[in-house]
């Protein structure tokens, strides 16, 4: 999970478990078993306990996030299925709670709904963790991916269009077998052509009980994945510098969490841009309008504006 959500300030609330996906070098399906969900009930009711203990933002998880269903219950009988856009209604609903962000979750998975919700929702956070793990067709198809390069272009441009200031985030899988120079080319234009703020990019690891062990593709050499790791890891660094910078002269709201060792406050806004301001109060937990400044060194560097919606 990613170090960013600092769980005293964003507890994670694991909502769904399992995958029925069976990508080619994903051994989750076998470890974890097969997709199963959490009442809505009862996540409801775990963070409302959160909030009354004084948590403004919640982070919703799952292996495969956007595969969530919760039976409805009236009179015993289970009527309706909901899922997640439903779930975040009722969320939406709970008092005191501010924000609701969504980790990582499958591309195919994200419905026109969620995206209308992201657009227009004063809680759910405009931001997006798609996984693409490739750019190329023929590497997508071997993973055993459910989507082509162009069906993710689509997924991602529309999110763009009706979300403003969507931060976006993706995963990157760097030397899966059988990926040559020109397939990794294909990744690298795609997501060149993207508007994303960060990459997570990773190496491909042989796991045992995987379907690609049993795939005859060559493996590529650690030399070169290591290689294509550092223009990957380049171009995600240079994203996130220009995201940033973007984002200079706006004024944000920043959930605060703890001082950083240079002695600044530091926290989020809701499309995940990582602010720091300098003062003498203690502003953890409490959420504040920023004027952003500038941006430098991983950070943006802004100025409290009046007094907001502090705790």
């Amino acid at each position: 999970s990613d170090p960013a959500f600092d769980f005293a300030t964003r507890p994670n609330i694991k909502i769904q478990d399992g995958c029925d996906f069976f990508c080619s070098f994903c051994i989750i399906p076998y470890t974890r078993g097969r997709e199963r969900s959490r009442q809505m009930e009862d996540i409801l009711l775990e963070v409302s306990i959160w909030v009354a203990r004084g948590h403004r933002e919640i982070v919703l998880t799952g292996v495969n996030l956007g595969e969530y269903r919760s039976d409805s219950l009236e009179n015993g009988a289970a009527t309706r299925e909901r899922d997640l856009s439903d779930l975040i209604e009722g969320l939406e609903a709970l008092d005191g709670l501010h924000r609701i962000r969504i980790s990582s979750i499958e591309p195919t998975t994200v419905s026109t709904r969620l995206l209308d919700q992201m657009a227009r929702s004063r809680k759910l956070c405009p931001y997006l963790h798609l996984p693409l793990q490739s750019g190329s067709d023929k590497v997508l198809a071997a993973m055993g991916r459910k989507y082509t390069r162009q069906e993710y272009r689509a997924f991602v441009e529309e999110a763009v269009e009706k979300i403003p200031n969507l931060g976006l985030g993706t995963d990157v899988m760097v030397g899966f077998p059988g990926e040559g120079e020109e397939e990794f080319q294909e990744t690298v234009s795609l997501v060149a052509s993207l508007p994303f703020s960060y990459l997570h990019v990773f190496p491909f690891s042989r796991r045992k009980g995987t379907r690609v062990v049993k795939m005859d593709l060559p493996a590529v050499h650690s030399s070169i994945v290591k290689k294509r790791s550092k223009m990957l890891c380049d171009l995600s660094k240079k994203r996130r510098e220009d995201f940033y910078q973007a984002a200079a002269g706006r004024t944000v709201e920043v959930l605060f969490e703890t001082r950083n060792d240079q002695g600044l406050f530091c926290g989020l806004t809701p499309n995940y841009i990582r602010v720091g301001v300098a003062s003498d109060q203690d502003l953890s937990g409490q959420l504040r309008p920023v004027r952003i400044l500038e941006a430098a060194g991983g950070l943006a560097r802004g100025i409290v504006v009046g007094e907001g919606r502090g705790g």
